[in-house]
């Protein structure tokens, strides 16, 4: 069955994960005596997190990313055999099992780099790299798979992950004064110019903000009696009347320098009590938040002396970290990017860190939550201002900034922030302006109703997750749900029961018909995601709605189907006329055993109550066994199948019938 198991999470996998995750924990030992190497994982896109488990000597430099692991160490330390290394553990989904997992590592000319990949005590596989490789003398380049499918024998591990409420957060500067806006630096000035103390501004800017979605500003805060501390107990005010979100940025840059630990004890000393208790000051779990700038400027050991120092004395707080490197989480609870138009593929950053970030309690002891936010920047300029490198990003007229949120959304995050409300010095600003009027703006609100409004179901989107057939659904049949708005923690609910969810993303979700809809002639399908319920979709109930699923997750072409030696039917591999192959499928109603929501099959195995036929290229194939697939979730259905001995070699169509049902056209064996 371990081929099969492969084979279903491959036909099922999603863009998300639902609330309750399930994944394997898998352990890289990469160590080097070369003076640097590097581990490239090709395939990244299923490591839901990661975490740095210890070090091995004393490396000049060791990190680890969702796609890389890199090491360093002085040159004359390799020259003297010294040996560096990492220790990694991963969060797999189980759809990592599907496909071999690929790595490339590199290294200088000195001697060797080790890679021993682990599933608790037992090694999968070691692969030892020393030499020059020909022909590439500057990396020394080797190509190698892992291969995952052995840990179908063992269950993965399973944890609830609760997730926030949505916010749209926008960086907030409360450092202008009227003479701000006669600078000749500034390439854009406010509709209206304003000094930060004004309280009319300040809530005009909050009426503002609300009105395009933003639920909250993060404004930056320079320590106690500075400008900006003044002007936050203003902001807190104006936000309380307005029912608006604040929290700060610490600043933790000092003439381009991290401060240091005492000044960043006696600042957060200070802000802890002096605001915790204000209505519109943000809190998490009942502690206040904090964004911190430049988090990475500071040592990580520094950072969590100061926070165990504050919460020896009662003084604790939810914090964010700037930046994507989630050895950051060992202390902050939170990770976040402020700009991020110098980001290559933004999209794909933004999703592997959100995973990274929002499933690394599943590596821990004692899990806690994380915040992830996504953010969003309109571009940027710094080209006017004295001293900068003259970096430039074109708004092209709103198009980088509907990049921007397409690459957040698409990446699951718990919170969007604006990269900004109002830094007119960098020319990130989203404030109304000379130049672009409320456009900004408008192009936040339609964001942000898109994301935080209620999950839309697309016209005819609920359809069998094998065939894409839409109509009646069956108890226990696997759908797939199509829309908008939807979120990696979704529920859907039937007369508002929640089903079993196999995945979740953005805009699909794999849930399972629970089987109490057999009692009922029709059921009312929503979504809910965070509380946000989309309208409610009736479908008509079936007795059976039989789809087989396929190889590439299609519903049409070759079957995911297994020959009777265990091996995946193909072109390449296929089945003896006369063998026996196993077919997977869904949607075959009511079973003997009844069906239990999001089991998995064991003895005694469940029987559909309807009978089941099969015609393989017309032909009548004898059924040898039909009920649930030993292990898969309820809902996925194996079928033995005996192939026709008349048959004739290449693909032929396969027909599944239950009861008065039939599976979707188009579906093949390959016979040989």
């Amino acid at each position: 069955m371990r081929a099969a198991k492969i084979l279903l999470m491959a036909a099922l996998a999603s863009a998300g994960c639902a609330q309750t995750v399930s994944f394997y924990r898998v352990r890289i030992e990469y160590s080097t005596t070369s003076d640097w190497s590097t581990l490239e994982i090709e395939n990244p896109e299923h490591i839901l997190s990661l975490r740095r488990m210890g070090l091995r000597g004393n490396p000049a430099r060791a990190s680890a990313q969702p796609e890389r692991l890199s090491l360093n160490q002085p040159l004359a330390d390799a020259q003297a055999g010294q040996e560096v290394g990492i220790t990694v553990d991963y969060a797999l989904e189980p759809a990592a099992l599907v496909e071999p997992w690929r790595f490339v590592l590199k290294k200088g000319a000195l001697k060797g780099s080790v890679v021993r990949v682990l599933h608790g005590n037992r090694l999968i596989r070691e692969v030892n790299h020393t030499g020059a490789v020909p022909g590439d003398p500057g990396y020394n380049t080797l190509r190698f798979t892992v291969d995952l499918s052995g840990l179908q024998t063992a269950e993965p591990s399973r944890l609830d992950l609760p997730r926030p409420a949505k916010m749209v957060w926008a960086f907030y500067y409360p450092w202008y004064t009227l003479n701000s806006w006669t600078s000749s630096q500034l390439q854009d000035r406010p509709l209206t110019p304003y000094a930060s103390d004004d309280p009319k501004a300040i809530a005009r800017q909050i009426e503002q903000a609300q009105a395009a979605g933003i639920d909250g500003f993060i404004s930056s805060w320079w320590g106690p009696g500075h400008y900006t501390d003044r002007n936050l107990k203003l902001l807190l005010e104006a936000a309380r009347v307005a029912g608006f979100r604040v929290t700060i940025y610490f600043e933790t840059l000092r003439s381009g320098q991290g401060r240091d630990r005492d000044e960043i004890y006696k600042w957060l000393s200070y802000f802890i009590p002096e605001y915790r208790d204000h209505p519109a000051l943000m809190k998490v779990n009942g502690k206040p938040l904090i964004v911190v700038w430049a988090s990475e400027s500071v040592p990580l050991a520094t950072w969590s002396e100061v926070f165990a120092a504050l919460r020896s004395r009662g003084l604790d707080a939810v914090y964010l970290a700037m930046g994507r490197n989630a050895a950051s989480l060992e202390v902050f609870d939170g990770l976040h990017e402020y700009g991020v138009f110098t980001i290559a593929d933004l999209a794909s950053a933004m999703k592997l860190a959100s995973r990274a970030t929002r499933h690394y309690p599943l590596l821990e002891e004692a899990p806690r939550p994380r915040i992830w936010a996504s953010t969003v920047q309109p571009g940027y300029d710094e080209r006017t201002i004295p001293g900068r490198k003259g970096l430039y990003q074109d708004r092209l007229d709103g198009a980088f900034y509907r990049s921007t949120w397409e690459a957040a959304l698409g990446s699951d995050p718990d919170w969007v922030f604006i990269c900004t409300w109002n830094e007119w010095w960098e020319h990130t600003h989203i404030e109304p302006s000379e130049l672009y009027q409320d456009q900004y703006l408008q192009i936040t609100r339609e964001y942000a109703r898109r994301w935080k409004g209620r999950p839309q179901l697309a016209p005819g989107g609920v359809v069998n997750a094998a065939s894409y057939a839409a109509g009646a659904v069956a108890p226990g049949e696997i759908v797939a749900v199509f829309g908008t708005g939807f979120c990696g923690d979704a529920r859907v609910l039937f007369d508002g029961h929640a089903a079993t969810v196999i995945s979740a993303g953005p805009t699909q979700i794999n849930a399972v018909v629970p089987y109490s809809v057999a009692d009922s002639t029709s059921t009312l399908l929503q979504v809910d995601c965070r509380d946000a319920r989309s309208e409610a979709l009736t479908l008509p109930v079936a007795a059976s709605a039989p789809g087989i699923f396929t190889a590439d997750s299609s519903g049409r072409g070759q079957g995911a189907i297994l020959n009777q030696d265990g091996g995946l039917n193909s072109a390449a591999n296929p089945a003896a006329r006369g063998s026996v192959v196993q077919i997977f499928a869904t949607g075959e109603g009511e079973t003997y055993p009844p069906g239990v929501d999001g089991k998995p099959a064991a003895e005694p195995l469940p029987k559909p109550l309807l009978p089941v036929s099969v015609s393989i290229g017309g032909l009548h194939a004898d059924v040898l066994y039909a009920g649930g697939a030993p292990g898969l979730i309820a809902g996925v259905f194996q079928v033995n199948v005996r192939v026709p001995a008349a048959l004739a070699a290449g693909p032929q169509p396969v027909v599944l019938t239950v009861g008065a049902a039939s599976s979707q056209p188009g579906v093949t064996v390959s016979v040989k």
